[in-house]
């Protein structure tokens, strides 16, 4: 038999005596409804998580609170709802307003509360293919079984632990439910040397794709991830021409295809590729995605790759959409580059300037679709088609929920179309 439960709303309480109310209606529930309405997802206005804060902290045994958000864009909040106290937080999936549909490929890029949260309202609203990235086990974890169906790694991310971090979440799980991304190409492998690529802790990294390093790296990959195959397995980084390790294209495909008759793996992807690349693995098998630079900034691969890719039923997945931070309007005019920017074209501090000037002109947009820079960078990237998925790099929960408010927004065809044309006169100058 179901257990009753009561769950009275906080909302009907006199909030000039709220504290003496909840303590009554504490003693009789099993947990607390609280109303929270912003006035404009419904007419009226209801209590905040300052309330939520107070009573947390100054009733005793204090009964799970469940933060009902009648707000629009309801991911904005949860971070806010979750440190106020609330054990549960219910939103309306309907106030994200466009940003998960049937068909469409979402990314959420970090698994903490607001990752997961937008996950299941991306689901309600029908999108079927969901990637969330994160590193820490515990919100890989929960993020599988909330209904992640796929996860992007490879054994350089920090020398196979990200490949092992995966294999543990995926215990208990159903296999067949979650589709996985991993690559080959990059190793630390002593026998298995190749071109110089980086060192990363006084540990030398090599690009190597012959086919013994590859059949080893996608052996040790399964091993690490505790599974007997790979959904899609991805060239990370190309052979290079003339080198004495440089291996051809159609050498690297006779393995991959073998691997993929094997069952070992199910798809072909490739990073880091021109087109030349491109058509040479399209020649000798199918490829089923790339990984590529591409910002409103670097559209290099418009000119070539995104027709070729359209054309022959390749997804894109567009990486450093923010062109290394300089797009998301947060820099001073007076910054200086560090690390790997000094050298890029747009932190060239004529260029820089530019880039900046046109953000300024842009204002007036993240004033029409109450959004920042940033949100109107990464929505420009979407608004090329549905073939194009997004990779953004977070290291906060707010950054997180402003590159997930950017699927929400529909930009109209003459604001992208203006948008283009800013920065395409400051690359005639």
């Amino acid at each position: 038999m179901r257990k009753l439960m009561i769950v009275p709303s906080v909302g009907c309480c006199d909030l000039f005596h709220i504290e003496e109310q909840v303590k009554l209606i504490n003693e009789k529930s099993d947990f607390l409804h609280m109303d929270i309405k912003d006035g404009v997802y419904v007419p009226s206005y209801g209590i905040g998580p300052d309330y939520l804060d107070y009573l947390n902290k100054h009733i005793k045994n204090l009964k799970p609170m469940d933060a009902h958000l009648m707000v629009k864009h309801p991911q904005q909040y949860l971070e806010t709802f979750a440190k106020a106290g609330a054990a549960y937080i219910t939103p309306h999936t309907d106030c994200i307003e466009d940003g998960a549909q049937l068909g469409k490929s979402i990314v959420i890029l970090g698994g903490g509360t607001i990752g997961l949260m937008v996950l299941q309202a991306c689901k309600s609203l029908g999108a079927t293919d969901i990637t969330v990235v994160d590193i820490m086990q515990n919100r890989l974890d929960l993020a599988l079984k909330l209904g992640v169906n796929l996860i992007d790694t490879a054994p350089g991310y920090n020398f196979g632990n990200s490949e092992k971090i995966l294999g543990k979440a995926l215990e208990g799980m159903n296999r067949e439910d979650v589709v996985i991304i991993t690559k080959c190409g990059v190793t630390w492998d002593q026998e298995m040397k190749g071109d110089l690529f980086n060192k990363v802790n006084g540990i030398q990294l090599y690009k190597n794709l012959n086919s013994a390093s590859i059949k080893r790296e996608i052996e040790e990959s399964l091993k690490r991830m505790g599974t007997d195959y790979d959904d899609v397995y991805m060239t990370h980084w190309q052979s290079i021409e003339g080198s004495e390790y440089y291996v051809p294209i159609q050498k690297t495909m006779e393995v991959l295809n073998d691997l993929k008759a094997q069952g070992k793996i199910k798809a072909i992807g490739a990073a880091n590729v021109d087109i030349k690349q491109i058509e040479e693995y399209l020649k000798w098998g199918e490829l089923d995605i790339v990984q590529a630079k591409y910002s409103i900034l670097d559209r290099g691969i418009e000119d070539e790759i995104i027709p070729c890719c359209r054309e022959n039923g390749v997804t894109i997945q567009a990486y450093s959409p923010l062109e290394m931070g300089l797009l998301s309007g947060t820099m001073p005019r007076d910054y200086k580059p560090v690390g790997a920017q000094i050298p890029k074209k747009w932190f060239q501090p004529e260029n820089m300037q530019k880039a900046m000037d046109v953000m300024d002109r842009w204002k007036p947009l993240c004033e029409k679709y109450n959004c920042t820079i940033a949100n109107l960078a990464l929505a420009w990237i979407l608004a090329q088609g549905d073939f194009i998925n997004l990779l953004s790099g977070s290291t906060t929960v707010d950054q997180i929920a402003e590159n997930v408010k950017s699927a929400e927004l529909e930009l109209e065809a003459s604001d992208v179309a203006m948008m283009r044309e800013m920065v395409e006169a400051i690359d005639k100058d």
